[in-house]
C-alpha cells in the first residue's frame, strides 16, 4: 500500500516536472492531485530537490533499459548503427513521451542552480545511455588512409550536435518537439548519405570534375 502510493506520487511528479520544469512544479499541486497531505510528501522525500532527484533517477533507469535492449539488435555497419541509435532513441521517446519531456527540459539549458549539481552528476549517466561503443561497430568498409576512430567520431558528433540543436530548437514547445522526431530522423538520415558518399564529385588529376 505504501509502495503503490509512493509510486502514484512520483508517477504524478513526473507529470508535473515534465509540463513545467522544476522550478515552476508546485508540490502543492502534486499532493492535491495524490490526494495526500505535505507531511506525507515530506515523508518520503526530504525536499522538492530530492523529488526531483528521484524523478529523474526513474527516468534514466527507463532510458538504461530500453536502450540496453535496442543496442544489443543494432546493425555492426557504421552508419546503419547510427541510424539504428537514433530510431532506437525515437522509440523510446514515442512510448515514454513525459520521460522525454522530463530529460529534455533537465539536460537542457538554462539549469535552475539549486539543481545544478545533480543534473551534472546524472548529464554523464544520460551520455553514457544514449552512446553506442566503437568496438561493437564494423569498421572495414572504410576506405584505406582514414582512421576508423576518427570516422567513428565524425559521424556520432555529427548526429549528437543534429539532436542538441533540435533539442534546442523546441525545448519551448509543450511537446518539447514530439512530434517531429520522424522528420528529424529523416533528416539524419540524409546528412549521413552525405558524408558516406561525399559531397564534390571526384576530380581527376588535373583538378577538373568528372
Amino acid at each position: 500500500m505504501v509502495e503503490d502510493k509512493k509510486k502514484l506520487l512520483l508517477d504524478i511528479a513526473l507529470e508535473h516536472f515534465a509540463a513545467f520544469g522544476y522550478e515552476k512544479t508546485s508540490t502543492n499541486q502534486i499532493i492535491q492531485q495524490a490526494g495526500i497531505s505535505k507531511g506525507i510528501l515530506f515523508h518520503y522525500f526530504s525536499s522538492k530537490k530530492q523529488l526531483y532527484a528521484t524523478v529523474l533517477d526513474h527516468g534514466l533507469e527507463r532510458v538504461a533499459f530500453f536502450m540496453k535492449n535496442a543496442l544489443s539488435e543494432l546493425p555492426s555497419d557504421l552508419f546503419e548503427c547510427i541510424v539504428g541509435m537514433s530510431r532506437a532513441k525515437m522509440n523510446f521517446y514515442l512510448h515514454e513521451p513525459a520521460t522525454y519531456k522530463l530529460l529534455v527540459g533537465a539536460f537542457s539549458a538554462p539549469i535552475p542552480e539549486e539543481v545544478a549539481d545533480l543534473i551534472a552528476e546524472r548529464r554523464r549517466l544520460m551520455a553514457a545511455h544514449m552512446s553506442v561503443s566503437f568496438e561493437n561497430v564494423d569498421m572495414s568498409r572504410i576506405r584505406a588512409g582514414v582512421d576508423p576512430s576518427l570516422a567513428f567520431d565524425l559521424v556520432t558528433s555529427v548526429v549528437n550536435l543534429l539532436g542538441i540543436r533540435f533539442i534546442e530548437r523546441h525545448r519551448e514547445r509543450p511537446d518539447r518537439g514530439l512530434d517531429l522526431l520522424e522528420p528529424f530522423l529523416e533528416q539524419i538520415g540524409m546528412y549521413l548519405e552525405m558524408i558516406e558518399s561525399g559531397i564534390y564529385r571526384p576530380t581527376d588529376k588535373e583538378g577538373s570534375k568528372r
